[in-house]
């Protein structure tokens, strides 16, 4: 016997037919929404250290990271802060800060790039990856989240953002020029 699809609480009709409903409540999706744009903001800072170190206008400093990962900006930047030394404390620092950038995208990558089950509990969602690597497999992992961690999440990101904007401040007045954060 066919399912009543009108009954079944994952799945209501619209005038384009059934739609299924995920399982991430409300405040997840805020969260989840607030890391995102997070994250972003925190790329377009990294990407003004390119032009502070390039001393280039916006349209060329944007031609050259446009198409670079976030990965590929926080190598890009680190070089650049090289070609001061690597005793500089300039160079010290922007590694420091890009550590951090590392860890957090990380796990942005895991949140945006997973999928989302139902969790244990209302405070809960599950997080879902399935990979197939050469000499490893089929992985499949699923990790419980609390919607708490993912507010320490969006916190680190906003606090690290904070401290790039510092950064780049101090550095813009070593180097006598100004930053065009306008954060």
């Amino acid at each position: 016997m066919a399912e009543d699809n009108n009954t079944n609480p994952a799945i209501y009709p619209t005038s384009f037919g059934l739609f299924p409903v995920h399982p991430v409540p409300e405040p997840f999706l805020n969260q989840i929404g607030d890391l995102t744009v997070s994250f972003s903001l925190l790329e377009e800072v990294i990407k003004d250290l390119v032009r502070l170190c390039i001393k280039h206008t916006d349209r060329v400093i944007q031609i050259i990271t446009a198409e670079l990962s976030f990965k590929n900006i926080r190598a890009l930047v680190i070089n650049l802060f090289s070609e001061r030394g690597k005793t500089d404390q300039y160079y010290l620092k922007v590694k420091e800060l890009m550590k951090r950038a590392a860890f957090i995208e990380e796990r942005r990558n895991q949140i945006i790039h997973g999928s989302w089950l139902a969790g244990s509990n209302e405070n809960h969602i599950k997080l879902r990856k399935i990979t197939a690597k050469e000499g490893k497999g089929l992985i499949d992992k699923q990790l419980e989240i609390s919607l708490e961690l993912l507010s320490d999440l969006v916190l680190y990101v906003k606090h690290l953002t904070g401290d790039f904007i510092e950064f780049s401040h101090d550095f813009a007045l070593v180097t006598n020029q100004h930053s065009l954060l306008r954060y």
